[in-house]
């Protein structure tokens, strides 16, 4: 599978657009792989949103343009009816997931996503998506920018709490590209 940009989340989003969104190449007719999640890379065809209970706004930009740009909502069994009916109505595809704890679990999500024909997935979405990406095992590369400014305290953090008490729990990456992108620098590292 393939997930989030902007150093796997980061606060990119606004109050208003969709708490997890992946981009996802569709292949009909090809057998589809196991899902791995790669932070930062650019989006493809489908548009897929991970919201338990299908609580997006039904005026945002995502609603408005479910029937141009596919788009695939991933969601809790006890997302409401009336939410299921109002997005399928738009155009949007379904896929209901189980449950890990009260978050829908990202394995069963990724494995729904594969099922469904999505053979690579882009994600964007904040630093606890990518970290339940990375605790779960399902991140095989990441891509961060890194430009010269100083946010502290009040920037967000692009990770969340992975649960490491030690150094060598922590997943490991190595460095294989880094370049310029325009005043910021992207660095490109796979999985170890």
């Amino acid at each position: 599978m393939t997930p989030p940009r902007r150093g796997a989340g980061g606060g990119a989003r606004d109050a208003r657009a969709p708490r997890r969104v992946c981009w996802g190449r569709h292949r009909p007719g090809r057998r589809p792989e196991p899902y791995r999640a790669r932070l930062g890379r650019r989006p493809a065809a489908v548009r897929v949103v991970a919201a338990r209970l299908l609580d997006l706004p039904s005026d945002g930009q995502l609603a408005r343009t479910a029937g141009d740009v596919p788009v695939w909502l991933c969601h809790g069994p006890d997302a409401p009816g009336p939410a299921r009916a109002g997005w399928t109505g738009r155009g949007a595809r379904l896929l209901e997931c189980p449950l890990a704890g009260r978050q829908l679990d990202p394995r069963a999500v990724m494995a729904a996503l594969g099922a469904a024909g999505l053979t690579r997935v882009f994600c964007e979405g904040g630093g606890m998506l990518a970290a339940s990406l990375l605790s779960a095992g399902l991140v095989d590369e990441v891509i961060g920018f890194t430009a010269g400014l100083a946010l502290g305290a009040e920037g967000h953090p692009s990770l969340g709490p992975l649960g490491v008490d030690r150094l060598d729990e922590a997943p490991r990456f190595a460095l294989v590209e880094t370049r310029a992108a325009g005043r910021d620098v992207m660095h490109r590292w796979r999985k170890a």
